[in-house]
C-alpha cells in the first residue's frame, strides 16, 4: 500500500492543506484560503504544492527558526552540553534551551 506523500502547510497563511479528487485529476487545495495547485496527477499536484523556493534572506530565517539540535552532544557537569549547528558555539541546556546568542532555535529532545 503507498502512502500519501506529506503535503507542506499553504505557503500564503500557514494553514493545512488536502488532496482533492476531481474529475481533471488531483489538486491541493488549502483548508483555510482556499488556494489550490493545478489539477494534474496525484504525485504532480503533491510535487507543486510542496515545490517553495524563497529568497535567501528568508530562507536563511526560516532555517533559523527551525528547532535543530545541537551537534555532538555530551553530559558535563549534570548538563547536557553540545555545539550550535550553525555556528559552532559550544551550548548547555541550561542556558541554551531554546535558541543560541546566533538565532538558531534548538532541539534538545532524546528522540530522533
Amino acid at each position: 500500500m503507498n502512502k500519501t506523500p506529506e503535503l507542506l502547510p499553504c505557503p500564503f497563511c500557514g494553514e493545512e492543506a488536502e488532496l482533492v479528487r476531481h474529475e481533471c485529476g488531483f489538486y491541493v487545495e488549502c483548508t483555510c484560503c482556499a488556494i489550490i495547485s493545478p489539477a494534474d496527477s496525484l504525485e504532480a499536484s503533491i510535487k507543486f504544492w510542496n515545490a517553495r523556493v524563497y529568497q535567501p534572506e528568508v530562507q536563511a530565517a526560516i532555517d533559523l527558526y527551525t528547532p535543530k539540535k545541537p551537534l555532538n552532544q555530551f553530559k558535563r557537569y549534570g548538563k547536557q552540553r553540545g555545539y550550535c549547528p550553525s555556528c559552532d558555539r559550544i551550548l548547555d541546556d541550561q542556558f541554551s534551551d531554546i535558541a543560541c546568542r546566533c538565532g538558531q532555535r534548538l532541539d534538545w529532545s532524546d528522540h530522533d
